[in-house]
């Protein structure tokens, strides 16, 4: 059963900055696991992101955080490997 998501500004303004391509690539990787939500592996994260978790697509990642109880993702951040965890 799919899940609702949603993107914070600061994930949309990435996006927005990005090349159009990239960000529809972006935005299809987004919409598997909250259609996919309970067979995805989320990839948690740890240290001062402990409770987020992580999606790779390409040279970026998404941070984002899953509300199992609410069946809900909210897109916290979308950036380069470089400066993704900073």
């Amino acid at each position: 059963m799919p899940c609702s998501h949603t993107l914070s500004a600061v994930a949309e303004n990435a996006l927005d900055r990005l090349d159009n391509r990239t960000a529809r690539v972006i935005r299809a990787r987004l919409q598997w696991p909250a259609d996919n939500c309970e067979a995805v592996n989320h990839e948690a994260l740890t240290g001062r992101f402990r409770g987020q978790f992580r999606l790779r697509v390409g040279p970026n990642r998404a941070i984002y955080t899953y509300d199992v109880a609410a069946r809900h993702i909210a897109v916290i951040s979308i950036r380069n490997r470089r400066t993704a965890y900073r």
